[in-house]
């Protein structure tokens, strides 16, 4: 085997449509390639998000609150997803391609070998990001909002306002089904963090002050449970907050650092060079124009962009 075969489409299509032998053999490397990509990508995550990411609440009472960060199971688990849903896409679509284009006995095996052989792209496009990213320094990020799910405060003292007057709340435990805490400013308006010039961050956190809004309260008070169904929050502390789900939040990047920047060139920068492999392949494979390559490319993109692989 040349190694032309794993770079170049033309030398791939004439091996592998001539001789069945190898195009088992092509089939094999490709799936080595997949599994190949997937691992390299999860790890290429990993390091990011250990080594180069990091970031911490900006909310009062939220200063040791865990950030829900991925694990390596998790990351994994995603890239199976992603790109087995990337070869589905460009699968389907070649192949809703050859029936319009009314090509016949086009073999599936074709199509699938060169597709899978098509992550050598991405093996390669790792490669060269991985040391750029390592030689970078850690990109931090503030949280200056945030909406959580099914959340619990321990040894807590709250006043607010809820059922249309001023609350006291004090227990050892109280459950909220939805928690959002914010910054705002004296004059009570919400802080636009899109208008707000990276140099005024840190005024303007110093100069606003956070809310936190709850709701479906529970709580045991003289042995009984009560409830409340709202609660906009004055004043209140707590010795810990947990939560089951992180719904949104407003990620404010606060560092000069491009890791982050380069990270996220990956993504777009891997899957459309493998689509062009992935086409050009598809001319060679099924003597097509390169009209209908162009076409293919920027639909099989689109569907990346529509099904969130980009």
């Amino acid at each position: 085997m040349s190694l032309s075969s794993l770079f170049l489409p033309s030398k791939l299509i004439e091996l592998i449509t001539s001789d069945r032998r190898e195009l088992k053999k092509r089939l094999s490397i490709g799936v080595i390639l997949f599994v190949a990509s997937i691992l390299f990508f999860t790890f290429l995550y990993y390091l990011f998000i250990m080594e180069k990411f990091e970031a911490r609440f900006e909310l009062t009472g939220f200063e040791s609150v865990s950030i829900p960060i991925p694990d390596f199971n998790q990351i994994l688990l995603s890239r199976v997803i992603y790109m087995s849903i990337a070869v589905a896409v460009i699968f389907l679509v070649m192949r809703i391609a050859l029936q319009f284009l009314r090509i016949e006995n086009a073999k599936s095996s074709v199509l699938i070998t060169f597709i899978l052989n098509s992550f050598i792209i991405i093996l390669i496009v790792l490669t060269i990001f991985t040391p750029l990213l390592l030689t970078q320094p850690k990109t931090e990020y503030i949280i200056v909002d945030v909406e959580l799910q099914n959340a619990t405060l321990y040894n807590v003292t709250l006043s607010g306002y809820g059922e249309d007057k001023m609350l006291s709340l004090k227990a050892s435990k109280i459950d909220a089904g939805y928690v959002r805490a914010y910054r705002v400013y004296p004059d009570m308006s919400l802080v636009d963090w899109q208008r707000i010039n990276a140099s005024l961050i840190e005024k303007t956190i110093k100069e606003s002050r956070t809310l936190m809004n709850m709701t479906s309260l529970k709580w045991v008070e003289d042995n009984v449970e009560k409830t409340l169904d709202k609660l906009d929050l004055a004043v209140g502390s707590w010795d810990m907050l947990t939560y089951r789900f992180f719904v949104n939040a407003v990620w404010i990047n606060v560092s000069t650092g491009i890791a982050y920047s380069i990270f996220s060139m990956v993504s777009p920068v891997s899957w459309g060079l493998l689509l062009l492999y992935n086409v050009r392949c598809f001319m060679k494979a099924y003597k097509t124009s390169t009209m209908v390559a162009v076409a293919i490319w920027i639909l099989i993109y689109l569907v990346f962009f529509l099904t969130g692989v980009i």
